[in-house]
């Protein structure tokens, strides 16, 4: 598998990326072309065309949930495409597979933060696939679906929507199966990193994770928090970690005391 950042949170100096609190990973594998979530905005593929990733020729497009640092960039995704069909080229309509609840609005005080998007207008661009279960992209890529909330110390993140709470069970992540073990590919891991990684044991029928990358969703945690955390990622006996996007430095911090952390940024290409 081959993962570029096309959108991240930093870039790397010196490449002239552009850069945004979002995430958008494009993943070549097994013959097949990726597209891990969408960004806030089009800078994504802006980023792409700079390195020479052609997004209109997608085989999938997956949504790790629908918080709109995620999705909002599918809008200008759709402005693009449209676009080079005027233009008279030819548009591969990609899969995009999501749990079912990625749709649900996320109402809050500053207003939606979900996806922007009905159901219908994105079937004119893309064949929706929903799914709460876990199951192959390719045949050593997985949809991880609904993840199994399995440690106490991991909180769930709550949004107020009207009168009920959302819990984001919509949350999930991938897993690329390896002959050495599994690369946990996450966008921001609401539903726990740890939980994420043990979804992946479950799904992928491996229990050797080699390499995370991507969002951990510790912002301020709790010191108990993160020191389960650090304690359950150190247990896994992994040369080096990649987190990103949603984890803050005091974070990276305390995790680099246990394992390696290594640098991620727009632009920056991993290959497994």
């Amino acid at each position: 598998m081959k993962l570029t950042v096309l959108m991240e949170n930093n870039a790397i100096v010196g490449n002239y990326m552009t850069s945004e609190s979002a995430l958008s990973f494009f993943l070549e594998v097994d013959g097949k072309r990726v597209l891990w979530d969408m960004g806030y905005s089009g800078a994504y593929i802006e980023n792409a065309m700079k390195l020479g990733i052609d997004l209109t020729d997608l085989d999938f497009v997956v949504l790790s949930h629908g918080h709109y640092d995620h999705t909002n960039g599918i809008y200008h995704y759709i402005k693009y495409v449209t676009e080079k069909r005027a233009k008279k080229k030819v548009i591969k309509k990609p899969i995009m597979i999501m749990h079912p609840d990625a749709m649900i609005p996320k109402i809050t005080p500053v207003g939606n933060i979900g996806m922007m998007l009905s159901e219908e207008e994105l079937s004119h661009y893309f064949d929706l696939q929903f799914s709460k279960q876990g199951m192959n992209i390719t045949e050593n890529l997985f949809f991880l679906g609904e993840i199994e909330r399995k440690n106490d110390f991991e909180k769930v993140t709550a949004a107020s929507l009207g009168n009920r709470q959302d819990s984001l069970l919509e949350d999930t992540a991938l897993a690329y199966k390896t002959a050495e073990g599994i690369v946990v590919v996450a966008g921001c891991s609401h539903a726990g990193i740890c939980n994420t990684c043990e979804q992946a044991k479950k799904v992928t029928g491996e229990s050797k994770i080699i390499d995370i990358i991507g969002g951990f969703h510790l912002l301020g945690p709790e010191k108990a928090i993160i020191d389960k955390t650090v304690e359950y990622l150190a247990s896994l006996g992994l040369e080096s970690i990649h987190p990103c996007h949603c984890t803050d430095l005091s974070s990276k911090i305390a995790i680099g005391k246990a394992i390696p952390v290594k640098e991620v940024g727009v632009g920056k290409v991993f290959e497994y």
